[in-house]
């Protein structure tokens, strides 16, 4: 059938198509191949890819299997051991003969050597900087940066009570870096090739020249993206649950919220965000990694209030109830399963799933 542009008619095929209740929110091609049996029009295909990016659900629920946003940005290489160090806390242990129930790591950024310091959870921030003078500067001299993934509060105290004791300034960084691919590789080979570094066989550049082919490969697997000030951007958040489908997440559960607008550029890779008050304690600097572009109405946005999401862009998937059993059966067993409404599922929101499994990942449901 021809479709005349006079009128709305395309316009309400596209919408039967796409979000009527017999629908689920198609991609381009899929729409297009189901359309084009029935209906044609000039630049058909074109209108259909133009009308899923600007649909809101489509792009909080559809993953991208494409590959990433930006160049890779390695990690600058540190010009001397033990002048710039990484250290996080190992918590909730149990207690040794002398009641120790912490291990802080402190890790030197270029050998990738490192203290393992036995404490209290319970210690305050002085006595932290006290063994922290004793144990690495008395044996390392006085660092230039300290990067620490604990909250502000806690790096702020202890910068404080070290500035105290030792009378300098240090650097200590306290922004959010998502991790990108091959920085765990480029670490690795800063080490292999530190021990030449320091017998003097070869020097940092030799390093740099592999740390660059590394970077022109991983670059191959990405394709570079820009942002202007102003644009409206859907953020990738991570759904979690106890229980993995054939080792994936739940195909309609949102991957994205949003539109935020961005403020400006940071970096040549990251973006500063305009977040709303609900998500105050995320910090606003983010990868282009966890960006999409959002073509949809800015007016429209994601309630957040119904997904929750935590500092660390994560949100819990949870069952609310169960509404049917039945049982499975296959060659040599059967299967009891159950049919499970979720919360923070968009499209259908009930799912077959095997009672072994649900008793296992929640209990809690079962209890009532």
């Amino acid at each position: 059938m021809w479709v005349p542009r006079s009128g709305d008619f395309r316009l309400k095929i596209l919408d039967e198509a796409h979000k009527s209740r017999y629908s689920i929110h198609l991609g381009t091609t899929k729409m297009y191949q189901d359309l084009r049996k029935d209906y044609w029009w000039p630049g058909m295909k074109f209108d259909i890819m133009k009308y899923v990016a600007k649909c809101l659900t489509f792009l909080q629920v559809k993953a991208e299997h494409q590959k990433l946003y930006g160049r890779l940005q390695p990690i600058e290489i540190p010009k001397w051991k033990w002048e710039h160090l990484t250290m996080d806390f190992i918590t909730k242990l149990p207690k040794t003969a002398r009641d120790y129930d912490t291990i802080w790591v402190v890790v030197d950024r270029l050998t990738k050597s490192a203290h393992f310091l036995e404490i209290h959870e319970t210690y305050s921030s002085k006595k932290l900087a006290d063994l922290f003078i004793k144990e690495i500067v008395s044996r390392h001299g006085v660092p230039v940066s300290i990067v620490s993934d604990r909250d502000t509060r806690f790096t702020s105290r202890f910068w404080k009570k070290f500035h105290e004791e030792m009378g300098t300034r240090l650097l200590i960084s306290m922004a959010y870096h998502p991790q990108t691919d091959g920085q765990t590789t480029i670490s690795v080979l800063v080490c292999h090739h530190m021990r030449c570094y320091m017998e003097g066989d070869v020097g940092l550049p030799y390093v740099g020249e592999k740390l660059d082919r590394h970077k022109s490969y991983a670059d191959k697997r990405r394709r570079p993206i820009e942002f202007q000030e102003g644009d409206y951007i859907m953020l990738k958040v991570s759904p979690w649950k106890g229980l993995f489908r054939f080792k994936k997440r739940g195909k309609l559960s949102p991957q994205f919220i949003g539109p935020f607008r961005i403020i400006k550029k940071v970096g040549k890779v990251a973006y500063q965000l305009e977040l709303p008050e609900e998500l105050n304690k995320i910090h606003n600097t983010f990868h282009v990694s966890y960006l999409r572009k959002c073509l949809a109405d800015e007016t429209a946005h994601v309630p957040l209030e119904e997904i929750e999401v935590d500092n660390k862009l994560t949100y819990v998937e949870e069952p609310t109830k169960i509404l049917d059993t039945k049982e499975k059966q296959l060659r040599h067993k059967t299967i009891k399963q159950m049919l499970v409404q979720w919360k923070h599922r968009k499209g259908s929101e009930m799912t077959w799933e095997s009672e072994d499994e649900m008793r296992r990942s929640y209990p809690q449901i079962f209890k009532d």
